[in-house]
């Protein structure tokens, strides 16, 4: 089974950096409970996120608008348990910081835990179970929430001509 896929797309992480460097984080909170999620913040389907041209290019690859995309600033400490997601089936995660030390997506298939490392552009699947697990480093990326399914991702991206 398929719940991932590296995806050869250049981005550039330093526009990335610098974007995320002046941005004001949002606390996020729970669904159930509306408590504050600890160790998380975000910047996300937030207009103001096409002021970065990187994004906004790489959004046109898969003919999104910002109610789409977030960027997500996992702290030090963050821990998230398995889960599945209910509001996307798939997610480009572009990793922006660590450059070094970029702690995995853990997925949990049939009792196992399968780590999926990456230092660039993955697609995930998110209707199957995963977690992340701090390491002692801020990790920060950008996620595209997709309704589509990997290989129709896939196709996003080898369709695409850049016409910027």
């Amino acid at each position: 089974m398929r719940f991932y896929e590296y995806l050869n797309i250049y981005y550039d992480r330093q526009e990335l950096i610098n974007f995320s460097a002046n941005l004001s984080w949002e606390e996020v909170r729970r669904k159930d409970n509306n408590e504050v999620i600890p160790n998380l913040t975000v910047y996300r389907y937030k207009k103001s996120l096409f002021k970065c041209k990187e994004i906004k290019r790489l959004a046109s690859i898969f003919k999104i608008n910002t109610t789409k995309i977030q960027l997500v600033n996992f702290g030090p400490q963050f821990s998230y348990q398995p889960h599945v997601d209910f509001e996307r089936t798939t997610c480009v995660l572009f990793p922006i910081m660590p450059v070094i030390n970029y702690n995995p997506l853990n997925f949990h298939l049939d009792d196992k835990v399968h780590p999926v490392y990456y230092y660039g552009p993955v697609a995930v699947n998110t209707t199957l179970k995963h977690s992340l697990k701090g390491n002692n480093f801020n990790r920060i990326n950008l996620q595209f929430d997709l309704d589509c399914t990997l290989e129709e991702c896939l196709d996003y991206v080898t369709s695409y001509t850049n016409t910027l």
